[in-house]
């Protein structure tokens, strides 16, 4: 009977250290973003930079602005023809130098920051794209989006309103076993951004902002 005995408590503490690992894991994305919140908020540079892929942000931003600069334009022609303008050939901007440029001044620290507290700047992309207006978009410009340090704030140890986050945020959960998303409204801005396991934690590797089209996991 001691020995039985053993053996259930065995299976037991095992199953509850399964189940706690599991519950971890699916705790950890929602740590991460609860830490970018309050490194953003706070404006904590060294904080943000351990939360972020640098690499792939970069790259996906650059990549997402030239996607998006082909819709605007076939767009803009689709409307051409519609009115009664004839057909016209596909084209697309020269989008790679602005992709290059938006891309390297978000995917900073201070970038970021700058982004979260101006959401204008999006605002401005958005119109743009939706206009097929490179010109005008190429106009936008981020406040104080510098390589210098930006003073740290005080955000206390407050995280964010989860009601009010709640009413915000349509998406925020695993897409994959290793990707999380989360959509968001900030400021009236909506935002896309994905989480990746990189080793042992998560970190942000996107930054998605559509004006045309609802994101898909």
């Amino acid at each position: 009977m001691k020995r039985r005995g053993t053996r259930i408590s065995l299976a037991t503490i095992l199953t509850v250290l399964a189940c706690t690992m599991a519950l971890a894991y699916l705790i950890w994305p929602y740590v991460t973003l609860s830490s970018l919140y309050l490194a953003l908020k706070g404006a904590d540079q060294a904080a943000l930079s351990e939360r972020v892929d640098w690499r792939s942000l970069k790259a996906n931003l650059a990549s997402d602005i030239n996607r998006l600069a082909v819709v605007a334009v076939n767009r803009r022609l689709d409307d051409g023809q519609k009115a009664g303008q004839g057909p016209a050939p596909r084209i697309t901007w020269k989008a790679s130098a602005l992709a290059d440029r938006i891309a390297a001044t978000v995917a900073t620290p201070a970038g970021l920051i700058a982004l979260y507290d101006d959401p204008a700047y999006v605002r401005c992309l958005l119109a743009a794209f939706r206009a097929g207006d490179r010109d005008a978009a190429d106009g936008c410009r981020l406040a104080e989006a510098s390589g210098a340090p930006t003073a740290k704030r005080e955000s206390g140890l407050q995280g964010p309103n989860l009601s009010r986050l709640a009413e915000k945020t349509g998406y925020a959960f695993f897409t994959g076993l290793l990707t999380f998303r989360l959509e968001v409204i900030h400021d009236g801005v909506p935002y896309s951004l994905r989480l990746r396991r990189r080793g042992w934690g998560w970190k942000l590797t996107r930054i998605f902002f559509d004006p045309f089209e609802k994101q898909q996991p």
